[in-house]
């Protein structure tokens, strides 16, 4: 297993601490995975990425002190499966940092950190296509199921306080869509966003009005006043 930390001021020329763990096995996996972990707060930082390198999912695990490091690291041609980002950056909003990832690397999959307690938080990155939201306050167990998902290509958000009614935008779009006659694929490419991420939506619309078909979704949403269909 391969860990680079930056350190800021502490660190070696490159602005990273290099350490290698020798002789451990590592879990069977398709190919080499790695994680990119963007965090400047150490006691944290450095805790996941004990318990990163313990989960034995990882084979490279590297970090990033701001959005300015991390984006250098993309730049430089460096790859990884996934990236966790704080939700407060030093040097901005790693929401914002996420969704410029989108743009040129949208095969990662973006997962935001944060210690604050939002509900509109999941949301917003449900709306942004990312894979997962994580509350700091999950046990290390959850965190660690959450990656292992992750890296099989699913996504995972905690349920929300917010009024089961409410919808985001993009949850709103794709009702639309789907009342309009709409495939999942269809809507995946008009709105920019992945098959999974559609069916995530749904999935989350499915349970907040009590219903698994998507026809009823639609009258449902409707009848609650939740969206208005064009009138034709």
């Amino acid at each position: 297993m391969i860990i680079e930390v930056s350190e800021g001021g502490r660190a070696g020329p490159n602005g990273q601490v290099r350490a290698e763990y020798l002789g451990t096995t590592l879990r069977p996996m398709p190919e080499r995975t790695s994680i990119l972990v963007v965090e400047d707060h150490p006691l944290y930082r450095d805790g996941l990425i004990d318990l990163l390198s313990r989960s034995r999912m990882l084979d490279t695990i590297r970090t990033a002190n701001s959005a300015l490091q991390a984006r250098a690291l993309l730049d430089a041609g460096s790859d990884f499966d996934i990236i966790l980002s704080d939700w407060r950056l030093p040097d901005g909003d790693g929401l914002a940092f996420l969704k410029s990832v989108a743009q040129t690397n949208p095969t990662i999959a973006r997962v935001l950190m944060s210690g604050t307690d939002d509900p509109r938080l999941p949301l917003l990155c449900m709306d942004e296509g990312l894979a997962a939201y994580l509350p700091k306050s999950l046990e290390p167990s959850e965190t660690v199921a959450v990656i292992a998902r992750l890296l099989e290509g699913e996504t995972w958000f905690p349920s929300t306080k917010t009024d089961a009614r409410m919808l985001t935008p993009r949850q709103t779009e794709i009702l639309i869509g789907i009342a309009a006659g709409k495939t999942n694929k269809h809507l995946a490419r008009e709105l920019g966003i992945s098959e999974r991420t559609v069916k995530h939506h749904l999935t989350a619309v499915f349970e907040r009005l009590g219903t698994t078909r998507r026809a009823e979704a639609v009258s449902r949403s409707v009848e609650q006043g939740l969206i208005q269909l064009p009138r034709h």
